[in-house]
């Protein structure tokens, strides 16, 4: 008996530590993730996705072919937000590879336009999506990244 008592708390012991090491890279993605939010209200969403992207990242925009490349996205980003519109995200769930190089992260985000000529601004909410892998140097960098917004209600009739 005492020895089934042993090796069931041996096999306990053995997952916690196993789930301890495959949740510690979902949770460093998470966290590269909030770092990269901050910095683009910090920094600018620009220079955040620049700042975030590996070398090959691809950013999927509408149209044939995705973005490619921090300077690519970039660009992009900074002609789209020269405006002073605003783009805010906050992950809320993230996965791990077993081999902790590679993790997806999820969450919400919020777009606000610039004001208008009323000083009024629209917002509008989404989904999106987020690859990242584990650069030699140890930190996370987004491979992949695309979002999603909300579909509007239907007026009411």
């Amino acid at each position: 008996m005492l020895t089934f008592v042993r090796a069931t708390m041996f096999a306990v012991g053995s997952l916690a530590i196993g789930g301890a090491a495959w949740a510690g890279p979902a949770d460093d993605a998470m966290n590269a993730d909030r770092a990269f939010a901050k910095m683009a209200q910090e920094k600018g969403v620009a220079e955040a996705f620049a700042a975030y992207a590996a070398p090959d990242a691809h950013w999927f925009i509408p149209g044939p072919e995705p973005l490619r490349g921090p300077q690519a996205i970039k660009d992009r980003l900074a002609k789209s937000f020269s405006d002073g519109a605003t783009l805010e995200w906050e992950p809320k769930r993230g996965w791990a590879s077993v081999d902790g190089t590679m993790a997806v992260t999820w969450g919400r985000s919020v777009y606000t336009s610039a004001k208008n000529d009323k000083g009024e601004t629209s917002a509008s909410t989404g989904s999106y999506m987020t690859v990242w892998t584990r650069q030699p140097d140890g930190q996370w960098k987004f491979s992949h990244d695309m979002g999603t917004t909300d579909p509007r209600p239907k007026p009411a009739q």
